[in-house]
């Protein structure tokens, strides 16, 4: 009981705060193309994320010609909590897109190693809203967009059955169109943030297992995000996401 009680009680303080970032962890989309003609697809739940659960993800890879690989994907997040400790009356509400596209270059060694490394840019918005349930009047709130630029090397190994990549995305990003409302910070901090680029590193490990054409996939991996973009000097955000690829033309 006293348990249960101290997690729901962590569990309302990290919901009702009035942090809010700028930056929320996403999946790392690695297609794992390791063949000319191959086509793979894969959709996913980011299940573990700070501010960011859940997190809907679609991604698409193909290979047009050998040792070359183009990737695109599409990161949907939504999330949402009522009452406060102060006010039952309070709902929040926190959602955003990302699109991001990348070209690559892969290359198989040994009997099943396989390197990759793609550049990747990627675009899009976060929003976040505090309300009142009965008359709809704003608490207070957190709007912005961003573009992204981000280079992503990985080694792993590749097989009909089991695959696994591991590697390490590293995004320069610049945040932009920043607008607040009694947010945490104040809206001229805002706008200094926006005069800035930021690094965000996020390594990621990949496992697949499945028949042939469709697989399982898991990924864990974790976000650093130093500085300005999270109002801390080592903002750390673990991730976990389960999800089904499908995988042709291998």
């Amino acid at each position: 009981m006293k348990k249960a009680l101290l997690f729901t009680t962590m569990g309302g303080l990290l919901l009702t705060s009035c942090y809010r970032p700028l930056y929320r962890a996403e999946i790392v989309h690695d297609p794992m193309l390791s063949q000319q003609g191959e086509f793979t697809a894969n959709a996913s739940i980011l299940a573990v994320g700070v501010y960011n659960f859940p997190s809907f993800d679609l991604g698409l890879g193909y290979s047009p010609v050998k040792n070359i690989g183009i990737k695109a994907s599409l990161r949907n997040r939504v999330f949402g909590t009522s009452g406060s400790f102060d006010n039952d009356d309070y709902r929040r509400r926190m959602y955003g897109t990302t699109l991001e596209g990348g070209i690559g270059y892969y290359n198989r060694y040994g009997s099943n190693g396989l390197f990759s490394v793609y550049a990747n840019v990627a675009s899009g918005y976060n929003k976040d809203r505090s309300y009142y349930i009965s008359n709809g009047n704003t608490r207070n709130q957190l709007n912005s967009k961003f573009w992204a630029f981000s280079i992503q090397p990985a080694v792993g190994m590749v097989k009909n059955k089991i695959s696994m990549m591991g590697g390490v995305k590293v995004g320069v990003y610049k945040f932009f169109d920043i607008s607040s409302f009694d947010a945490y910070y104040t809206q001229q901090e805002y706008n200094n943030i926006a005069k800035n680029y930021y690094p965000i590193i996020e390594p990621y490990y990949i496992f697949e297992v499945g028949p042939r054409n469709v697989k399982f996939n898991f990924q864990a991996g974790f976000a650093l995000a130093p500085g300005g973009p999270d109002k801390d000097e080592n903002f750390f955000t673990p991730k976990l996401s389960l999800g089904i690829t499908a995988r042709f033309g291998k």
